[in-house]
């Protein structure tokens, strides 16, 4: 994942060379074998500029194929620094689960790409297999189910 800056919104500037991501595949974990945004980052009640993230590894089956599990998860990126991950999540927030998440005409895939506001509860939009288009909900006002860990 690499950032980059402009002036305009049509011309831009890379921030660092191809060889210096801002946040690269983590090994042996659910993002190994690919990290790219989601999300456009959002300012949250802590201060924290947080990103929903799309990720992938490998699954190998008994018979020996090998398929890729698209999750979704979440980085911290620091205010002050917008190049800086400070934090992410150990495991993803959203994961194939259903049967529209699991049989489409790419399986295994939830790939979040819009995040809305609305009425004080987040709306995440993701796709299922390629085929189908679904929302997560989430109300600040419980709790959740994960936290972000440092990196």
């Amino acid at each position: 994942m690499y950032w980059a800056t402009s002036d305009d919104l049509l011309h831009w500037t890379p921030g660092t060379p191809d060889t210096e991501p801002m946040y690269s595949p983590t090994p042996g974990t659910w993002d190994e074998a690919l990290v790219e945004i989601g999300t456009s980052p959002v300012l949250a009640d802590n201060g924290l500029l947080v990103m929903l993230t799309n990720g992938a590894t490998r699954l190998v089956h008994e018979d020996g194929t090998v398929d890729v599990d698209y999750r979704c998860g979440q980085i911290a990126i620091d205010p002050d620094d917008p190049t800086t991950v400070i934090a992410r999540m150990r495991e993803p927030w959203l994961q194939p689960q259903t049967f529209e998440d699991t049989h489409g005409l790419v399986s295994n895939v939830t790939f979040v790409e819009g995040l809305v506001k609305f009425r004080g509860t987040w709306f995440a939009y993701y796709g299922q297999s390629d085929t189908t288009l679904a929302v997560a909900v989430h109300d600040p006002r419980k709790a959740w189910g994960r936290a972000l860990r440092e990196v």
